[in-house]
């Protein structure tokens, strides 16, 4: 079969090597930082939520009003590039930083913030066209 589709077995022995190899760099460094991730992107933001709803502060209520509404839509988007991200060989312990760094500008305590930025400039006016219909 080999012989006939005139493919290396070399090549075809490397090519698995490093499918399983991206793989398991991909699902080590996802188990590595799962933790980080959800502290940073889930836990300090829920309690500062909180901690602004407790102070009854509107502004900071708001904000953060803004950042879950970006984070919930955030893993539709993340569904869709999955298809590109997957194509690209060793993206994955890269895109994870990525992802870090996205969740520490939507929450950065900075009047354009990621949140702001995508909730004010695209996310509010797809939703208030769809609203208006």
């Amino acid at each position: 079969l080999r012989l006939s589709s005139g493919i290396n077995a070399e090549y075809e022995y490397n090519f698995g090597c490093r499918t399983i190899q991206s793989v398991l760099i991909y699902h080590k460094m996802d188990f590595y930082t799962l933790i980080p991730r959800t502290l940073l992107g889930v836990f300090y933001p829920a309690f500062a939520s909180l901690r602004a709803v407790l102070l009854e502060s509107p502004e900071s209520s708001v904000s953060w009003m803004k950042y879950w509404v970006v984070l919930g839509v955030f893993p539709v988007i993340e569904l869709l590039l999955d298809l590109v991200l997957n194509s690209l060989p060793y993206s994955f312990p890269i895109y994870l930083v990525i992802k870090c760094l996205f969740l520490v500008w939507c929450m950065a305590p900075i009047d354009m913030n990621g949140s702001d930025v995508i909730f004010n400039n695209v996310l509010f006016p797809s939703l208030k066209n769809i609203m208006n219909r």
